[in-house]
């Protein structure tokens, strides 16, 4: 706020949750972009047999690695887009926590199915090795995504009810003049009043 003697000038500034929203999601679109090749680059590795050098260009998984990225991608925007088309707007939560959640479960489950497939017999045809990989590592595979999936939802239950009961619990600790980390300690108001007074008094040189 500008002031003179016969004029007050006051200007003040906002952003919408849209404009913040792209500004983050502009601001992170590298650090993403990063994680997304560093995974790529350890899928790649981990899902391809020893190397040889040799026969390097023909056991290593590149694309296979690559498309399984690609799918993770493609299973976070299909569930932002699902969620704009019936009008739910995208968070900062949505943008910065859940690619690098869905794309930890999803490269853990990758690297089990390929692992599962390696250790089948190879005079069995693909087909074969294919289904008892699956009949191998699907259940586990399914039950631990449910099990992410519960454990998210009962945090979510836990913040919105218990975490905010701590919360209330807190600032009544602190209206309370009672010591954080000690709570049955209380400070008498007129030690916190000196207190207070200490610490905008000016000091003079």
């Amino acid at each position: 706020m500008m002031q003179s003697k016969n004029l007050t000038l006051s200007f003040s500034s906002e952003s919408s949750i849209d404009e913040e929203l792209k500004r983050e999601s502009t601001a992170d679109a590298i650090t993403i972009s990063i994680s997304y090749l560093v995974m790529f680059a350890y899928i790649s590795l981990t899902l391809g047999d020893s190397p040889r050098l040799s026969s390097v260009y023909i056991s290593s998984k590149i694309l296979l690695g690559l498309a399984g990225v690609m799918l993770v991608m493609l299973s976070v925007l299909g569930s932002v887009g699902f969620f704009s088309a019936i009008g739910v707007k995208s968070t900062l939560i949505i943008m910065k926590v859940i690619p690098f959640l869905v794309l930890a479960v999803g490269v853990d489950n990758m690297c089990i199915l390929v692992h599962a497939v390696k250790q089948q017999p190879l005079e069995l045809p693909l087909e074969g090795r294919i289904s008892n990989a699956l009949v191998e590592v699907g259940p586990s595979i399914t039950l631990a995504s449910l099990a992410e999936a519960l454990t998210v939802l009962l945090d979510f239950l836990l913040q919105v009810t218990a975490f905010v009961a701590l919360i209330v619990f807190d600032f009544l600790r602190a209206e309370d003049r009672r010591i954080d980390c000690i709570p049955c300690i209380k400070i008498s108001p007129s030690y916190a009043d000196s207190d207070k007074e200490l610490a905008i008094e000016p000091v003079n040189h």
